[in-house]
């Protein structure tokens, strides 16, 4: 995969992360056409996406500026911290009934701010 396409795939989880109203109709619903979940989303941005590498290692060689490499950093730290505290057994709905979790959202949505106008959200 190609260092723009990975941020893109980066960045449009972080969507999913920032957007209630996609939680609720897809998480939570299951109304697509899109599918996933808390642990789907999850798995993607760690695993399949590897956003530590991109985070810790590579954000320079992929183009990122500090402050969006401080935005991602902020979200990824929030989101391990979110499932330090979060029971591996907890479904969608206790997810977002977390008292804690619209926090996470807003962190998500900051990442995501500060891509606007980048031409990965082109």
């Amino acid at each position: 995969m190609d260092n723009d396409s990975w941020v893109k795939n980066v960045l449009d989880l972080l969507w999913e992360f920032s957007s209630e109203e996609f939680q609720r109709r897809v998480w939570l619903e299951g109304r697509g056409p899109e599918v996933s979940s808390f642990i789907e989303a999850h798995c993607q941005f760690f695993d399949d996406q590897l956003a530590d590498k991109l985070i810790d290692m590579e954000w320079r060689q992929v183009g990122l500026t500090e402050l969006q490499r401080d935005k991602l950093m902020q979200f990824r730290d929030a989101l391990k911290n979110f499932n330090l505290h979060t029971p591996d057994s907890s479904r969608d709905q206790d997810i977002l009934s977390d008292l804690t979790w619209p926090k996470n959202r807003q962190t998500a949505k900051a990442a995501l701010d500060e891509f606007a106008g980048s031409k990965w959200m082109a």
